[in-house]
């Protein structure tokens, strides 16, 4: 007989960072949902609620044990391969109910750790960007893995209807943009699971900000084709001041990092 080739299905826990019933947020993940079912094989999504976890307090946390409905969360997080996040923009940042959930789960041992993620957002103007670029520095120190592209933040209240009265996804374009980061959040999933890691690039930035010719080597090499695109890197500085991992110039340079792949 012969062996019949079983694509893997990975696991996504799906978390969002607005707990209100009718959040635009949560409906980007309840299309998500339905498009991996319909139209993204090998992924199946698990939407899991925050609202009953307790705010984050060590005094909760007995003889190295968490509160019940914590622990159960974070076998949640631990079970899963990879992680999508929808969260709206609050003062610039996400939301206190989805850092809390992501401090819990951060607890050692660290939930997060080495497992893909992507992120979605939705709002008015900027559509929730700046909460996704403060998701992805808070991801650096929990070595979480964002996916780079494709993007998505929408625009809730720009024509045509974006959402229904109740908060679900009505718009097409939107949906199949939805589709692209599923496709790219599964592959990026089983390339990680796989360990299969092209050469890696090793980024010296000194100073606060990357230094003129480091940016001008980047600029040369991001022309098509992108000779960075789909490679790990590292990036190591020595400053005075902040210096090493919380130096400006690393945050800067993995913000450029984001668009180039």
């Amino acid at each position: 007989m012969e062996a019949v080739a079983v694509n893997p299905v990975i696991k996504v826990a799906a978390l969002c960072g607005s707990l209100r019933k009718g959040s635009f947020n949560r409906g980007l993940l309840r299309s998500a949902i339905q498009l991996s079912k319909e139209s993204v094989n090998g992924m199946e999504i698990e939407y899991i609620d925050i609202s009953p976890l307790p705010m984050l307090n060590t005094d909760l946390e007995v003889n190295g044990t968490f509160p019940p409905v914590v622990q159960a969360f974070r076998q949640k997080i631990l079970q899963a391969d990879s992680v999508l996040f929808a969260s709206p923009e609050y003062n610039f940042s996400v939301t206190g109910p989805l850092k809390n959930a992501i401090d819990w789960a951060s607890r050692p041992p660290n939930c997060w750790a080495d497992k893909a993620a992507a992120i979605v957002s939705t709002g008015g103007s900027f559509g929730g960007g700046r909460a996704q670029y403060h998701l992805r520095q808070i991801g650096v120190y929990l070595d979480l893995h964002f996916i780079n592209k494709p993007e998505f933040y929408l625009n809730a209240f720009a024509p045509p209807a974006k959402f229904d009265s109740d908060g679900n996804l009505i718009d097409p374009p939107s949906k199949e943009k939805l589709k692209e980061v599923l496709l790219s959040l599964l592959a990026f999933t089983l390339r990680l699971k796989a360990n299969m890691n092209p050469n890696s690039l090793y980024l010296f930035s000194p100073l606060r900000d990357m230094l003129a010719p480091m940016k001008n080597a980047i600029d040369w090499t991001s022309g098509a084709p992108d000779a960075r695109a789909d490679k790990p890197a590292t990036i190591v500085s020595a400053t005075g001041g902040r210096g090493g991992a919380h130096d400006r110039g690393q945050l800067h340079l993995r913000q450029t990092g984001v668009y180039l792949d």
